[in-house]
């Protein structure tokens, strides 16, 4: 009678990983993760149109899926070493936005590789050649490689059977237009043309969806090639959509979480509040709101009444912020100058100069305007000066006559600096005093913008609170005014 051999549970499980790209995430977890390995439905989702795109079913395949739900450990990390088992010939070029978070991902990659474990069950299968092993690009020994970098940034000459973009844009830079475009250019004139093979390479984006106009708008309304979408919502939207390989959400009820035991009812009310209904329906719901236009509506606006006694409050923190031109002309955009507090979470709009002055008439308000803050509220304050045009020379005279002045350069457009603060109008906690007659011209300003003729008094408000709101999350104290020192 023949011996019946059973296979070995290294047998098993390195048939089970072949077979399965989710099973073989499951089993390979240990080696990058600390943390226990928590299944759900959208994994083995994600994980099997990456199988469809190994199988040439998908040649192009966009994903759009929420943050923090192991979209680069599936796709940048496991499905092109899950693909070595299979072709160890196959040549993968992967990006996103930064190379850090590239090369992190590489490093990933490369460890599970070179692990005891998968050497163990995939055994002689590939080894990574020692003259071609660096975090930008390491070979194996049956010509695969996987290349590293990041959006800006292809080496002449390199090229891939897979193209993997994983998160092209940054979320802080999103509302620069000239950021976002310069992205989607690097895409269409640079990384979208590096296959080895156009007839049958495949090209896989995976993102969190962040403007009506980021790369996924772009290959959805404006590109000729045809991508299979999979979209998959934090909170679930009722869609009769199919994918080729035959997927449909499995959810039933609209609003029910896709990954509950990771991102439940209260993270989801968090970030509501957090990010705002503009950032939670882009990054969370993968359906961006249209960016231009109303980003402030009337129903945020709040309203606190002049009887209350500011000399008796203890607030947590006070800035005022100056936007100054000094050109002085009647065609000449206007000086502002606002003083804003904060107790707690919500902020106060407590004044505002406004004029057309020219550099020594704005010096005489913008000293009057300190003062007159410093002699009111003997309490923790800081002044910032917008950097531009004259803004330097006036850095330098206030900050001989007050201590803590200093200057403001924004890094982003105006319209990112709005949607930055947005939230904290969204979650009522921006307050302008009752009755004041500059109040209404601000609003105005502040409701239009940014398709109004003037936006003085929404720079100098929004960097304002800027300001004052990263220093309350950082903690790094605050600055002075005047000859007192607080903080």
């Amino acid at each position: 009678m023949q011996k019946l051999i059973l296979p070995t549970d290294d047998q098993i499980n390195a048939e089970l990983c072949r077979r399965s790209l989710a099973e073989f995430l499951k089993q390979a977890w240990h080696i990058i993760e600390p943390s226990e390995f928590i299944s759900n439905w959208h994994i083995e989702v994600v994980a099997e149109h990456l199988e469809a795109v190994t199988r040439k079913q998908i040649q192009n395949l966009l994903i759009n899926i929420p943050p923090r739900m192991m979209k680069s450990i599936l796709t940048s990390v496991m499905w092109p070493a899950w693909t070595w088992i299979k072709e160890p010939q196959h040549r993968f070029m992967c990006a996103t936005y930064a190379q850090t978070l590239s090369s992190r991902d590489a490093i990933k990659m490369r460890t599970v590789v070179e692990s005891d474990w998968y050497k163990r069950l995939f055994k002689n299968h590939i080894q990574l050649r020692d003259d071609q092993n660096t975090v930008h690009k390491f070979e194996n020994t049956k010509t695969g490689y996987r290349l590293s970098t990041s959006v800006g940034g292809v080496a002449t000459g390199e090229g891939g059977d897979t193209l993997i973009i994983d998160d092209p844009h940054n979320a802080d830079e999103i509302y620069s237009e000239a950021l976002r475009n310069a992205a989607i250019d690097w895409w269409r004139t640079k990384m979208s043309s590096r296959l080895n093979n156009k007839k049958t390479g495949s090209k896989v984006i995976i993102m969190q969806r962040l403007h009506q106009n980021d790369l996924s708008g772009w290959i959805l309304d404006e590109s000729e090639e045809k991508f299979e979408h999979l979209i998959l919502p934090m909170e679930y939207v009722p869609r009769e959509t199919v994918s080729v390989i035959g997927f449909k959400d499995p959810r039933k009820v609209e609003g029910e979480l896709l990954f509950p035991l990771r991102y439940g009812e209260k993270e989801r009310d968090i970030d509501k509040k957090d990010m705002g209904s503009i950032g939670y329906s882009g990054q969370m719901q993968q359906d961006p709101m249209p960016a231009g236009g109303n980003i402030i509506k009337e129903s945020d606006i709040k309203y606190f009444t002049q009887s209350t006694d500011w000399k008796k409050i203890e607030y947590d923190d006070q800035e005022l912020g100056f936007d100054m031109s000094f050109e002085g002309d009647l065609n000449s955009d206007y000086n502002v100058g606002v003083h804003v507090t904060r107790l707690g979470t919500n902020y106060y709009v407590q004044s505002r100069i406004r004029g057309q002055w020219n550099f020594p008439v704005a010096m005489g308000h913008m000293r009057t305007f300190i003062s007159a803050v410093h002699d009111r509220m003997m309490t923790k304050s800081g002044v910032t000066i917008e950097k531009k045009a004259n803004g330097h020379a006036a850095l330098q005279i206030l900050s001989k006559e007050f201590s803590g002045v200093r200057s403001y350069e924004p890094e982003y457009s105006k319209e990112a600096r709005l949607y930055e603060v947005q939230p904290l109008f969204e979650a009522g906690n921006v307050h302008f005093p009752e009755g004041q007659s500059w109040v209404s011209d601000c609003i105005k300003e502040l409701l239009i913008f940014p398709k109004g003729k003037n936006d003085d008094f929404v720079d100098a408000l929004v960097m304002t609170l800027i300001i004052l709101k990263n220093r309350s999350t950082s903690g790094s104290g605050f600055v002075t005014v005047g000859k007192r020192k607080y903080g």
